[in-house]
């Protein structure tokens, strides 16, 4: 694989969970180097007439990180295709975060071996997000819970969901609708930033809204109500919203007036894809 372009089987069209009319989603499974393999890895992805390259940004990744960058790109550029009839590509932008054509929103998130990408026309769609993480273990999330939990989250947690299930499903939620809110908000958002509003696992959607420090039209102020699959090994969230056609809800739970402080945790580094 050292320096070679890597090849992808096979590319799924289906929606990974119930999602509105007019998004394109795809999703691979792809051949992932193991932690501490040596060379530089793939430099290329290809796939059914389908080319991914590896920007400089990446030169120095290990393998694994090389894999998952070209596996989601192939996943975008096909979903942009389906969409626009053009596949094209999807650089690295401000932040980490994938650049896409004009009139196209769109988010990209992989985990362990898998890739998956979603597309939508931007004036449907201004507000696209998705994120796709490993279940943790409670041992695991019980030191994390901190750092991704605002207070108050935990009170939604349904009888019945283990704790790793549950900050996990949190921390892939709030991470899509960071996705979501990046091109308006230009910046790192804590964790702490964004609570949970409520949670009805027998729909699969879960509702969040951010704090008062988050500033950004259509942002400020508003719930958004996410799409969510969990499973016993992988959760996948998907925030995708039009444009307010009335003004901002307004919701005890969402805001208080307190002044944030960020707190240590798992690190936020930009829209990282």
């Amino acid at each position: 694989m050292n320096g070679q372009a890597m090849q992808i089987a096979a590319l799924e069209a289906a929606a990974p969970l119930p999602a509105p009319p007019g998004l394109v989603f795809r999703a691979c499974d792809f051949p992932r180097p193991p932690r501490g393999a040596p060379g530089p890895g793939p430099e290329a992805c290809e796939h059914d007439g389908l080319r991914a390259e590896l920007p400089q940004a990446l030169a120095r990744a290990v393998p694994g990180r090389r894999a998952e960058f070209l596996a989601g790109r192939i996943c975008a550029m096909a979903a942009l295709r389906a969409l626009t009839g053009a596949p094209a590509p999807v650089p690295v932008g401000e932040g980490r975060a994938p650049v896409w054509p004009g009139g196209v929103a769109g988010s990209i998130s992989h985990s362990g071996a898998r890739a998956l990408a979603v597309v939508g026309r931007a004036a449907e769609y201004p507000f696209l997000g998705l994120d796709f993480e490993p279940v943790m273990e409670d041992a695991r999330a019980a030191p994390l819970a901190p750092t991704i939990l605002t207070e108050g989250d935990a009170d939604h947690r349904p009888a019945g969901m283990a704790e790793g299930a549950f900050t996990t499903l949190v921390f892939c939620a709030k991470e899509a609708v960071y996705k979501a809110v990046w091109p308006r908000v230009r910046r790192v958002v804590d964790f702490h930033e964004a609570r949970v509003l409520g949670l009805w696992p027998g729909e699969g959607r879960i509702e969040l809204a951010f704090d008062e420090t988050v500033r950004a039209p259509g942002v400020t102020g508003r719930a958004f109500a996410l799409r969510y699959a969990l499973g016993p090994r992988a959760c996948l969230c998907l925030a995708a919203e039009g444009e307010l056609l009335s003004p901002p809800r307004r919701r005890r739970a969402a805001r208080r007036d307190r002044g944030h402080t960020p707190r240590p945790g798992i690190p936020r580094t930009g829209c990282d894809t």
